[in-house]
């Protein structure tokens, strides 16, 4: 059985490519992980590099924002397209809802070695939202506190409006080692294909039989009664004894008086023969 199991966690969760992408896009979607613990955990599990990390981080944050931009044209143009704390709004292509006009001259010049400095620097330049989210504080609620990742997102729905879209989606999915149907019904593993023509009290019978067979037997189970459950047993033997001793009492007086009451008749049928 051990074998087993983990042949099919090897299957599912030995490499990252293997894995289900929206496992890990449930993970960057939990306010309390992001995708510093999804770093954490290609480095302390998987035993990533440096490189290796940012690479799959890179790869995972651009999962998101492709699933963010793909619920954002469905909810119209330009939506979650966000900008950085300044107030200033600007697409993924770089384009300033301030001004529309195109800088020449000595201004552009100016902008463009403003951003050639920003691409060389470790300053983080937001231009989506998945961007502000991942930037946000993490959240560390208390140990005791219940927490609803859900009601979080509902909460916090207006700063990333598009985001709550794909975390709604994604967060809904159970995820689940067993399908249902095999944890909860045993029928497909009694009926099959070479045993489909089987009464339906027949199938109830095996059913049955593979509970009684899988369950405890009632000798290993050890149960030792209490002071007052001895006393309410013995109360209880004592009062059938008395019944049962009342019962054979009347019924040997009903014998009795029966067989009384047939002398007395026969006594007098042999008298009314000797008159005659």
């Amino acid at each position: 059985m051990a074998v087993k199991m983990k042949a099919k966690f090897t299957k599912y969760f030995s490499k990252l490519e293997d894995m289900n992408q929206l496992l890990l896009v449930a993970l960057v979607l939990d306010p309390r992980y992001k995708l510093r613990n999804f770093g954490s955990t290609c480095r302390d599990m998987l035993g990533y590099g440096g490189l290796q990390v940012k690479k799959a981080s890179e790869e995972l944050k651009e999962l998101v924002v492709q699933l963010t931009d793909l619920y954002a044209s469905s909810n119209g143009p330009q939506k979650g397209k966000t900008s950085s704390g300044s107030g200033i709004t600007s697409g993924r292509s770089g384009t300033s809802s301030s001004s529309t006009r195109t800088l020449i001259g000595k201004r552009a010049d100016m902008l463009k070695k403003w951003k050639t400095k920003l691409r060389e620097s470790e300053e983080v330049v937001v231009q989506h939202e998945v961007d502000r989210y991942c930037l946000d504080p993490i959240e560390d609620p208390p140990e005791e506190e219940e927490w609803d990742i859900l009601m979080w997102w509902r909460l916090n729905g207006v700063k990333y409006p598009n985001l709550q879209l794909v975390a709604k989606d994604v967060l809904a999915v159970q995820v689940s080692t067993v399908a249902s149907e095999s944890a909860f019904s045993t029928g497909g593993r009694v009926i099959d294909p070479y045993r489909s023509s089987m009464t339906p009290r027949t199938v109830e019978a095996l059913i049955g039989m593979q509970n009684w067979i899988n369950s405890t037997s009632i000798s290993e189970i050890e149960y030792f009664p209490t002071t007052e459950e001895f006393e309410f047993y013995e109360k209880m033997e004592r009062e059938h004894q008395l019944e049962d001793t009342a019962s054979s009492e009347k019924a040997r007086s009903g014998r009795l008086s029966k067989a009384a009451k047939i002398t007395i008749e026969c006594d007098a049928a042999m008298a009314s023969d000797t008159s005659s």
